[in-house]
Order: C-alpha cells, then sequence, then structure tokens
C-alpha cells in the first residue's frame, strides 16, 4: 500500500486510562508488544519508539514508564503510575487510517497484556467530540 493523502478530518484519538486490579504489573516489553498489535489493528507501521524510566516508590524493582511509538498513521503514547497508592496505565492513541477500535476489538488486547483490570475509553473525532465511549 503506498501513501495515501489525509486530511485533518480523518484523524480520530483513544484515551484509555486503565485502573490494575493485581500487584502484578506490566513490564516494558508488555506495553511494546501492546503497542505492536495496535499498530497492526491501526494498518500502521511501527516506524521509531522511545521510552523514559523512573523509579516507583513501591520497590527497586518496579519502574514507571513513559513511551512514545511513531506510527506510519500517527502515534501512541503510554505513561505508567505506579505507586503505593496508584496503580495505572494512560494511553493516547492517535491515527488517521481507516480503522477503528471497537469495544470488541480494544477490550480483548488490553485484558491480554494487563490482565484483570478496569478500563475507561473515550474515542475521539479531530474535532474532540466524543465518538463512542465505553468500560
Amino acid at each position: 500500500m503506498g501513501y495515501v493523502n489525509i486530511s485533518f478530518k480523518d484523524i480520530k484519538r483513544a484515551l484509555i486510562i486503565i485502573k490494575l486490579k493485581s500487584d502484578i504489573f506490566p513490564k516494558l516489553n508488555d506495553l511494546i508488544n501492546f503497542s505492536k498489535d495496535i499498530s497492526k489493528i491501526l494498518e500502521s507501521k511501527l516506524l521509531d519508539s522511545c521510552y523514559t524510566e523512573f523509579p516507583s516508590d513501591i520497590n527497586n524493582n518496579t519502574r514507571n514508564y513513559t513511551l512514545l511509538f511513531v506510527l506510519s498513521t500517527s502515534h501512541i503514547a503510554i505513561s505508567t503510575y505506579f505507586s503505593t497508592n496508584e496503580k495505572y496505565i494512560d494511553i493516547e492513541i492517535s491515527w488517521c487510517s481507516g480503522a477503528n477500535l471497537d469495544k470488541d476489538i480494544l477490550l480483548p488486547i488490553i485484558n491480554k497484556y494487563f490482565g484483570d483490570c478496569e478500563v475507561y475509553v473515550k474515542i475521539l473525532d479531530s474535532h474532540g467530540n466524543v465518538i463512542k465511549e465505553f468500560n
């Protein structure tokens, strides 16, 4: 498939908050593999990525991450918030392909990588209007 011109009106965003119920935290590799699966669904190539790692107050083995994945159709940004009081993952996905991230597509992937969790999702259009919302 060659390059396709897109318009601003083609952009969609998914805002996802995941509250983990387990004391088992996703590893960096889980976050990377999650993003690779999402990029395939979005009919996009993962072009580049970078991440920053910083400690959590839980113990020396638990790390927080901020990751950015550059896709051929836009980006995925992930931040983790693991502490003695919080266990959250914040994900923002932006894309301009014709693909859709519906509940039946997105929730199984979230459960695959993040296990038992509460999920809150908003899908927005290019103007920030909510197209759909689910948990």
